[in-house]
């Protein structure tokens, strides 16, 4: 008979596994946003400039893509953990505590994932579909237009509940001893400040020995 452990950490591999061909998805996707926003400005430049009178249609297309493609790489930087974040104050807690403050981090974006980009996302889309509402130069409906939203809202949601699993089954010290590497002995958790790595002292020691 299965475990209950065992039968989470399978869940959690195969959603890890999901999202990582999602994460790939979106790469694809915004790598093909991001060429066809260039393609549209280097045209509207050259209408401008060559022809005398600007294509209408691409200072418009540019806008959307641009929102787009903002979107798109929020979600694929949050899946990289690379959005920035001010942690000079919360490194100094307790390993289990900061476990705390990342779960409650990752419960909120899921919270305005849900609440915001997909139920808020979703009504938007049908608002603008149901008022008919159009683009004026491209003539697109702005319900498809904003259907980029509750997709995203989507994504982060999973990329969120990853994280949460993950966090809730790793000890503390696992989550943060690579985090803790980094930012060295003297900024970690009861670390002493006076304390000088060993590369730091034998660099030390060596401009030392250059000035005699």
């Amino acid at each position: 008979m299965i475990s209950e452990s065992t039968a989470s950490t399978g869940f959690v591999s195969k959603l890890g596994r999901l999202n990582m061909m999602l994460a790939q998805l979106l790469n694809v996707a915004a790598v093909v946003v991001m060429s066809v926003l260039v393609l549209d400005v280097v045209w509207g430049v050259v209408t401008r400039y060559l022809v005398g009178d600007q294509a209408k249609w691409t200072e418009e297309l540019a806008r959307f893509l641009l929102i787009w493609v903002s979107l798109l790489g929020g979600a694929i930087a949050y899946r990289g953990k690379e959005h920035l974040g001010i942690d000079f104050v919360v490194t100094k807690f307790d390993p289990s505590v900061r476990k705390g403050v990342a779960l409650f981090t990752e419960c909120l974006v899921c919270f305005v994932a849900v609440a915001v980009l997909i139920f808020g996302g979703v009504q938007l889309v049908r608002d603008a579909l149901v008022l008919e509402q159009m683009t004026p130069a491209l003539g697109w409906k702005m319900g498809h237009v904003y259907f980029v939203i509750p997709i995203v809202g989507v994504f982060m949601l999973l990329f969120s509940i990853e994280s949460i699993l993950t966090m809730w089954r790793s000890s503390p010290d696992e989550l943060f001893e690579e985090v803790d590497d980094q930012i060295g002995p003297s900024n970690a958790p009861g670390g002493d400040p006076a304390v000088l790595s060993p590369t730091s002292s034998s660099t030390l020691s060596s401009d030392s020995a250059g000035g005699r």
